[in-house]
């Protein structure tokens, strides 16, 4: 045991402004270099300091990395987000209630769950508008005219419009078994339209 915390040492002393740059890194080649990261830092850290990185790390790229057909990858990634929607890192709650909203599971539930967290999460709001409008066309013209709004007086929701549209169309192709559009979807509603903004 003494032989695995020494050799884990330097690990453990990374400072905590580098650590996201390390993890950006390691996503890049899949999910698992960087959860091997997480089991050596993370057990010697403080509570605060685990929800500050996680907090932190680029979730709207998560879903590029995690291959479905590699199953250990696949089971810890999916136990990993699990641990983050249970100890409410946004990140997280946003990945879980998109990939259940593209699934048809619990709309409601997952709605509530992207409305509560989308007033400080650009990503968060364009999804909870994007999907409550594919839920309830009825709402698509009021959303759009909010979205809009949102584009014309937030710089920082117009820097990151593209890539945060990108991130949900790479989503919903990803956890999408269907070809075209899924059944739960109102059919008056284009997804084309709503995903390439």
């Amino acid at each position: 045991m003494r032989k695995s915390i020494k050799s884990a040492a330097p690990l453990i002393l990374i400072d905590i402004d580098i650590l996201p740059k390390i993890c950006s890194l390691l996503q890049e080649d899949g999910f698992l270099d960087l959860f091997f990261l997480i089991q050596v830092w993370f057990p010697f850290q403080t509570p605060e300091t685990v929800n500050k990185i996680l907090n932190n790390l680029d979730w709207s790229r998560v879903h590029e990395v995690v291959e479905p057909f590699k199953n250990l990858e696949c089971r810890v990634f999916n136990k990993f987000v699990d641990h983050c929607v249970k100890i409410g890192v946004k990140g997280g709650l946003y990945y879980y209630a998109c990939w259940k909203l593209i699934r048809g599971k619990n709309p409601t539930h997952h709605l509530q769950v992207l409305r509560v967290i989308s007033n400080d999460d650009n990503l968060s709001f364009l999804a909870y508008y994007v999907f409550q409008s594919l839920y309830d066309p009825s709402t698509l013209k009021h959303n759009s005219i909010l979205l809009h709004q949102k584009l014309s007086t937030d710089s920082d929701f117009r820097s990151d419009f593209i890539n945060n549209c990108t991130t949900l169309n790479g989503r919903y192709r990803k956890y999408n078994r269907t070809f075209g559009r899924p059944d739960f979807f109102p059919k008056m509603v284009s997804v084309h339209y709503t995903f390439q903004v």
